[in-house]
């Protein structure tokens, strides 16, 4: 089977999404089907192609869509089917996949989905992690008028091409139930998946650059810092930590330089920029916990990118969440680490202090929630989207 993996940043970019994707064309190809990733890049060809071991990677030229304004970000991404069809038509429209697997964020590429799915007659999958701009509203990033609604329009529009939507948790389908009920049929639970590869071996140059003890613990929060995040909590642990326990942040967004300033004043807080993900991994196995802060306002359900990296880095999870989000249970549920609501910080920072205890770390175990998410899944739950 042929099939088509469409995303908007690959390797060797900084984001979860590059080792995702490597890992699901690799288990796809290592059941003998051909898999192809189709993404963007700031570059100077229209398109290349790429052949390695576990697929053909073709980058379309596209203007950067990471690390600019709201405004900019969106008028680009608003472009990117038109531009990836302009720029690389000739070597896309050739493929004849029978399965199109499409990842959203972005929400944008609904219009070239349904070209190719009318010229393939393939089948669609949605992979929708961020209910957007429902979460953008929620967390007041965006008010109700014209640029919801056209926002909106686009959302559904990638809803109307997927034959089906893999929502990230059961408790997103409550969304299509009160907003978008002629999707719900559509919708099955994908979780993000993540490959059984790990970093084992636990170096100790991370301590030596942050000039602290090698049994300090430390606090990782890797990813962006934004509105559908909860970036106050980072300063709020580092207070109430003190010199027990290091928070190092590797990440960007919009709320990154706020935290480089607070960085300056506070000892035991580090604020890096974004790394190569196998660079991240290699620093998340130095760590001891893993830190996921969502905003109290989020309504949907949500599963960050950056909790496959400390599975990955085999560390437990602290988690501040919104209430409801099917996450908490599943962190407890395999004891894989800690989780609260976002409306009670001091709960949060009592697990936090919970945490120090290297016995207590020693009790959990990622290893069971690692199986929930693996790669294995998320292929075998594309196979049999492309026989329904």
């Amino acid at each position: 089977m042929r099939i088509l993996l469409i995303v908007d940043s690959f390797l060797p970019e900084p984001k979860a999404t590059g080792p995702m994707f490597a890992s699901l064309a690799t288990e796809l190809t290592r059941r003998g089907h051909t898999a192809t990733i189709l993404t963007v890049a700031e570059q100077t060809a229209p398109y290349t192609v790429e052949q390695t071991d576990y697929a053909t990677v073709i980058r379309v030229r596209a203007p950067r869509l990471k690390g600019v304004n709201l405004v900019l970000r969106g008028l680009r991404e608003l472009r990117l089917s038109t531009l990836v069809w302009n720029n690389a038509r000739s070597v896309i429209s050739p493929l004849h996949a029978d399965l199109i697997a499409f990842y959203s964020p972005t929400i944008f590429w609904g219009p070239l989905v349904r070209r190719l799915k009318k010229l393939w007659r393939a089948r669609t999958v949605l992979i929708l992690r961020d209910i957007f701009p429902q979460w953008a509203l929620d967390a007041g990033e965006i008010r109700r008028g014209p640029h919801y609604t056209v926002l909106s329009r686009y959302a559904d529009l990638q809803y109307s091409v997927a034959d089906i939507i893999g929502i990230q948790s059961p408790g997103n389908r409550a969304f299509f139930e009160q907003q978008r009920p002629q999707f719900l049929p559509r919708t099955s639970v994908l979780y993000n998946w993540v490959s059984a590869s790990s970093a084992n071996d636990k170096p100790t140059e991370l301590r030596k650059q942050l000039g602290i003890a090698a049994t300090t613990p430390i606090f990782l929060y890797g990813g962006n810092l934004g509105p559908a995040q909860d970036p106050a909590l980072l300063a709020a642990l580092a207070n109430r930590l003190g010199d027990r326990a290091h928070i190092l942040v590797v990440g960007e967004g919009l709320a990154f330089r706020e935290l480089e300033s607070s960085a300056t004043q506070l000892r035991n807080l580090s604020a890096w920029h974004s790394v190569a993900q196998e660079r991240f991994l290699a620093i998340a196995a130095q760590c001891d916990i893993g830190l996921i802060l969502l905003n109290r306002n989020l309504k949907t359900h949500n599963v960050p990118g950056k909790l496959l990296t400390y599975l990955q880095a085999r560390i437990p999870v602290l988690a501040s969440l919104n209430r409801g989000n099917d996450l908490a249970e599943l962190i407890e549920t395999h004891h894989a680490g800690v989780a609260c609501w976002a409306d009670e910080p001091d709960r949060f920072l009592e697990h936090a202090e919970k945490l120090l205890d290297p016995a207590f770390r020693r009790s959990l175990s990622v290893e069971s929630l690692a199986r929930v998410f693996s790669v294995e899944a998320a292929a075998d739950f594309l196979v049999a989207a492309a026989k329904a």
